[in-house]
């Protein structure tokens, strides 16, 4: 082997190397860090269709990855995800949707997880409002004083935010939400 080939090998492996390294810190990254709401206390809606909305605001650069949520029965179930730039607001425009799967809800005792990677990156400072909705199963949520909830990375403002009926349509960024029951607060995690 001469010294060229040598060296070439040699590169070949340490930029292997790197590679593999940078993506197990990726990984290991990758929902690292949590912040939760009251755990599954709350009253249930008994209307399908429905939703939960929150603001969060970032305290530094975030990439949110996944949320959990509380609900009220078991069952299968499209849930989608749906975002608002400033924060929650009660009418039917400025809603995009950033995730939308089926889940299988097992129990209603905790947190179930919602998979889907949202890859959703918030500067700090900007406040968004978020929407959680469903076609079958309804949400459960708590009622009463104004809850906050907040770490190093975001803050959760539960204040005055709603609850309801409606559909979205993920495809076409479409909403029909009814934000009929105030004040209600999310019971998740994100």
């Amino acid at each position: 082997m001469n010294c060229a080939s040598f060296w070439s090998r040699m590169m070949s492996m340490a930029l292997i190397a790197v590679a593999l390294f940078a993506g197990a810190l990726d990984a290991s990254a990758q929902g690292s860090r949590s912040l939760s709401t009251t755990p599954n206390v709350g009253n249930t809606i008994t209307s399908s269709n429905s939703f939960i909305s929150f603001n969060m605001t970032a305290t530094q650069p975030i990439r949110l990855y996944r949320f959990w949520n509380t609900f009220a029965s078991t069952g299968t179930t499209q849930v989608d995800i749906w975002a608002h730039a400033g924060g929650v607001v009660n009418a039917n425009t400025g809603w995009f949707c950033i995730g939308s799967t089926m889940v299988n809800v097992t129990s209603t005792a905790g947190y179930v997880e919602i998979p889907v990677n949202l890859d959703f990156l918030m500067q700090p400072n900007q406040t968004w409002g978020f929407v959680i909705s469903n076609t079958s199963i309804s949400v459960k949520y708590t009622s009463g004083a104004t809850l906050q909830f907040s770490n190093a990375d975001l803050a959760i403002d539960l204040t005055s935010r709603c609850a309801g009926t409606g559909t979205g349509n993920p495809t076409t960024n479409v909403t029909n939400f009814s934000f009929s029951l105030c004040t209600r607060q999310w019971c998740g995690k994100v």
